[in-house]
């Protein structure tokens, strides 16, 4: 038994789990034979480009994100549409279009904002109907379909998911640093770096610590144990998702057209904030 000590970065991270999710039975299997519908997000937009084989529009592939300055929602405008794939190929389809043909066959690979310690996933809301978790995960599920989670350790909370879900919502706050959203849970398949880890090969890998400076805010050390020969392949694994390059995503404040959002139009203090 050989034992390898690993950081990834946030970026890293997604880029190592997207290429475990992308190498899940079910998923290669729906991808060859059925329907795959890959929800946008950061790390859904990296399974999308194993699954491809080439890089997608990143920056529009986006809808809700936190950034320094607060959570925001993308613009309809800036954003490309949910990735469907149907047999190996990529269809220009809504994915309303398909809900009604999803069976227990098909995955749906849709994002988290957070993680409990129980692998419950949890996914931030600012739309006031649910946004892609009622319109597209709920009749989903509601048909068998599997829905796969791609989410990092660094979305890792304390509390329990289900508890966090009665905190507060988007009409709660009083205001807001960002757009002011609630919490759901999102039952699925959860893949962190862990289950990534274990579905490339036959090893056992174990969160040791987390955080970082210069660049590596948000890491996660993991101690991966296992034969030499399995080691070896995570080793070669690690060499190629190290130095993934981070996102960058910018958002116009003064125009935004949410009036739930205390710091929107021209309200906004951001320019003396940041």
């Amino acid at each position: 038994m050989s034992q390898v000590q690993l950081t990834f970065t946030p970026p890293e991270s997604k880029r190592l789990i997207a290429k475990g999710v992308a190498s899940l039975d079910e998923v290669q299997e729906a991808y060859k034979n059925h329907t795959v519908i890959i929800a946008l997000g950061t790390t859904t937009g990296r399974v999308a480009e194993e699954l491809l084989d080439e890089e997608i529009n990143r920056d529009g592939f986006v809808a809700g994100i936190i950034l320094p300055k607060g959570n925001c929602i993308v613009p309809r405008e800036d954003r490309t549409s949910h990735i469907i794939i149907q047999k190996g190929k990529v269809v220009d389809v809504k994915a309303k279009e398909v809900l009604k043909d999803l069976s227990s066959k098909d995955v749906i690979i849709k994002g988290a904002n957070a993680i409990d310690s129980k692998g419950t996933a949890g996914v931030l809301l600012g739309s006031p109907t649910g946004g892609t978790l009622t319109s597209v995960v709920a009749p989903a599920i509601s048909r068998g379909t599997k829905v796969i989670i791609p989410v990092g350790l660094e979305k890792l909370v304390p509390g329990k998911i289900e508890e966090l879900c009665n905190v507060t919502g988007i009409n709660q706050p009083q205001s807001s640093i960002g757009v002011p959203v609630g919490l759901g849970v999102l039952h699925g398949k959860t893949i962190t770096e862990v289950e990534a880890i274990q579905t490339l090969a036959k090893v056992k890998a174990t969160p040791l610590a987390k955080g970082g400076v210069s660049g590596g805010e948000g890491s996660t050390v993991l101690v991966v144990e296992g034969l030499d020969e399995e080691i070896e392949k995570i080793k070669k694994i690690a060499d190629e998702v190290k130095g993934e390059e981070p996102l960058s995503f910018e958002t116009d404040c003064e125009v935004c057209d949410r009036e739930t959002w205390p710091y929107a139009g021209e309200k906004s203090p951001l320019k003396r904030i940041i």
